[in-house]
């Protein structure tokens, strides 16, 4: 018997489907018992109590129900699954995949105890299993089922936090000084993770590392992007492409790219942000027109 054949007095009405605990267990300090108490009452009475306490959220009390339904017909394996919903919502994580794993004996290909799971995993913190087990569910499943959807939006929510996890890790690592390993971080994430907005960063560590060529197309490649975003980000763009210019003693190009920031900034209002990087096109550019006054006075020099 499949997860779809579960019981109809524990079906859902705005779904169709068996009774399902959540994904995430409300916070519990307590777990339900793992001895049995003795319940009296005939399968079909038990059944009704049971869906009824876990539909009021006394979870503790549904997996005894459970427990007790179990006893009296061992053979409805899909009890399992309900009582591991009972038992993950209770906080009680081992006994929720002991029930589990109990079903997924008796039906290995069934789709949503795969998902289900991959729940438990997930709240437990080990979502490189959780994963795995979305994974599962999902090859499990037909395209349009709404356990193939539930198993991709958790698939994505946590590819998304892994990599989340790993910008955090790598703009650290920037912080720190370690511009190497910043470097191949950010090398990683920009080329093989699509993450286009780190790509000015890491031409800062490329600069940083004394690699002006590599830092150029970086800057370059940021800059297109930047061209479609907000008046800031396009002003950053440009101030990197000065930088580069200006360590490249092309004081010429450095102002036309810190002109190109001003621009950007223009018309907009004056936050702290928006003060501080006037500020720096300010000074870099009054720096560069040193530069080119000096120059030019030792040019007319008399020789």
């Amino acid at each position: 018997m499949t997860l779809a054949a579960s019981m109809p007095d524990c079906r859902e009405v705005t779904t169709g489907r068996h009774l399902r605990a959540s994904p995430t267990p409300a916070p519990t300090a307590l777990k339900a018992a793992a001895i049995l108490e003795p319940v009296a009452g005939t399968a079909e009475t038990l059944q009704a109590r049971a869906a009824a306490a876990a539909h009021a959220g006394d979870w503790q009390k549904a997996a005894n129900l459970y427990r007790n339904l179990l006893e009296q017909e061992p053979e409805r394996a899909e009890l399992q699954v309900q009582l591991g919903h009972a038992l993950k919502e209770s906080g009680d994580l081992e006994g929720a995949e002991a029930a589990y794993h109990a079903f997924l004996r008796t039906a290995p290909e069934d789709a949503d105890i795969h998902l289900q799971l991959g729940h438990l995993a997930r709240v437990r913190g080990d979502r490189m299993s959780a994963r795995a087990w979305y994974q599962a569910a999902s090859a499990r499943s037909g395209a349009d089922d709404t356990v193939a959807e539930d198993a991709r939006r958790e698939i994505e929510a946590i590819d998304r936090a892994l990599l989340e996890e790993r910008r955090r890790a790598a703009l650290a690592l920037t912080d720190t000084g370690d511009f190497a390993a910043a470097h191949a971080a950010l090398s990683t994430l920009v080329e093989g993770d699509g993450c286009t907005d780190l790509t000015g960063i890491l031409g800062n560590m490329a600069k940083e590392l004394g690699r002006l060529e590599e830092a150029a197309a970086h800057y370059a490649r940021f800059a297109a992007w930047a061209a479609g975003q907000a008046p800031r980000v396009r002003a950053v763009a440009a101030l990197q492409l000065g930088h580069l210019a200006k360590i490249r003693r092309d004081h010429v190009g450095a102002i036309t790219h810190f002109t190109a920031a001003c621009d950007a900034l223009w018309d907009q209002d004056t936050d702290t942000d928006t003060a501080a990087l006037m500020a720096e096109i300010e000074r870099e550019t009054a720096l560069c027109l040193g530069q080119i006054t000096g120059a030019l006075a030792l040019w007319n020099a008399p020789k």
